[in-house]
């Protein structure tokens, strides 16, 4: 028998693998023992609703890193020269000061984050420099004969990869979602092979991450595998869940909060002004998503019949941050939504791809409400970051400047849902591939098969 040890020790690894077919396969299967660290504030949420026969859950506390991964962490991010990682530079800049930090981290951006032989110098120093202990009890433990990391560029991920090379257990990381590699930046410790989910995806492992094309696998997408024949809650069912009323058509709208948290009471308000003076059909409801890192709960909210409010996901609080988890009647609330929706709304994020895995009609938001606001605030910046590129020449989506726009754009969809369905198909092609229902059965096959 062999010993698979998987780490969720950071966010939303419910959604990330144990909802999904390749936890079921790898738990199903007789010839593996497979365990599963997780963080003790979240044991209890794991064993309930993923406990499986043969499966073991480790509770492992992390220290705190020390002050020189600390620096470590803060150059390696700088060593990915792309449009993400300078806006989030610029963000810190805006929100916490500090010019001499901001100056230094574009140096390292612009001199030395297009040099895969500096990142390679500056990982093997910090491979050799820093390190650590914590992990060492349970890889003695158990003894696995693999190391299953499912977020490569998280900082708890990096210390389970460090810990697997210090015991020579082969490792197989996968990259969580399709900006990752050109948003979170260098990746720090390179596992022995890594998944991704498209062709795109193992261009930027090559280019960003340092990572060679023979150790790459694409997958797909495991956790669109249940939108593969999806089979719907009935709308009854559905609009009880969330609070909508019957015979209203329901528009999903999934905007962020945090620094946009203006903008975004602004636009529910627009929104739902335009239900009442005519410029939307009256029979329409506003279903808004919260994002469940940032649950809204600094958002002025309107109390309107036009807006429901719905907050996904169980949260946790780990060393004064926000996390979540998801339970698979979570992600089936959101396939439901994207199902049950005729039209979706969000601000350039992952919900875009969601919208055209089941041909939804796609409207991004691209302005701040009733005022064009700052940079640290504004919402249409976010359209310049280098991954979403490829979504807005996809021709599957509308993006909207204006609220004049944003109407025109809405009741356009409502009566014609087919427009832009070509282009909402090149989005899926390009980032998903195919959705057959079989991305968990290949990581799980891939993992089986580097166990031989």
């Amino acid at each position: 028998m062999k010993t698979v040890l998987v780490s969720v020790l950071h966010n939303n690894q419910a959604m990330g693998f144990l909802a999904n077919d390749s936890y079921e396969l790898l738990a199903k299967d007789p010839n593996i023992k497979l365990v599963v660290a997780c963080p003790p504030e979240k044991y209890s949420f794991y064993a309930q609703h993923y406990s499986r026969p043969g499966v073991i859950f480790e509770s492992v506390e992390l220290e705190k890193t020390s002050k020189f991964d600390g620096y470590m962490e803060y150059l390696m991010f700088s060593m990915v020269n792309t449009t993400a990682v300078h806006y989030r530079q610029k963000y810190v800049l805006y929100n916490q000061g500090g010019w001499l930090k901001y100056l230094s981290k574009r140096f390292i951006c612009l001199i030395l984050g297009s040099s895969s032989l500096i990142r390679r110098l500056i990982r093997w120093l910090d491979n050799r420099l820093i390190e650590i202990s914590e992990l060492d009890e349970i890889f003695k433990k158990y003894q696995p004969d693999l190391a299953l990391i499912l977020d490569i560029l998280h900082p708890k991920s990096i210390r389970f990869i460090r810990s697997a090379k210090k015991f020579k257990v082969f490792s197989i990381g996968i990259v969580r979602s399709w900006d990752n590699l050109s948003s979170k930046g260098a990746v720090r410790v390179v596992p022995d092979k890594v998944i991704v989910q498209n062709q795109t995806m193992k261009k930027e492992a090559k280019k960003l991450g340092d990572v060679k094309p023979e150790n790459v696998y694409i997958s797909g997408v495991q956790v669109f595998d249940m939108y593969y024949g999806y089979k719907p809650t009935p709308k009854d069912e559905f609009y009880k869940k969330v609070g909508a009323t019957l015979g209203k058509r329901l528009i999903l709208f999934a905007p962020y909060f945090g620094y946009y948290s203006d903008s975004v009471a602004e636009i529910i308000e627009i929104l739902d002004r335009a239900v009442k003076d005519g410029s939307l059909p009256y029979d329409v409801q506003f279903l808004v998503r919260f994002p469940p890192v940032r649950p809204g709960s600094n958002l002025k909210r309107l109390e309107s019949s036009n807006i429901i409010y719905y907050t996904p996901g169980t949260p946790f609080y780990l060393e004064d941050k926000l996390e979540f988890e998801f339970t698979r009647d979570d992600i089936r609330i959101l396939a439901d939504s994207m199902y049950h929706c005729p039209v979706t709304i969000n601000f350039a994020s992952t919900m875009t791809i969601d919208a055209a895995a089941f041909d939804a009609p796609i409207i991004n938001i691209a302005f701040d409400g009733y005022q064009q606001r700052h940079f640290k605030k504004s919402v249409r910046l976010i359209y310049n970051y280098d991954h979403y590129q490829p979504i807005l020449k996809s021709g599957g989506l509308r993006l909207a400047g204006s609220k004049e726009e944003l109407f025109k754009q809405i009741n356009m969809y409502l009566e014609h849902p087919e427009i832009d369905h070509e282009g909402r198909a090149k989005i899926i092609k390009e980032f998903c591939g195919e959705i057959d229902g079989k991305a968990g059965e290949r990581i799980y096959q891939f993992v089986i098969n580097h166990l031989k």
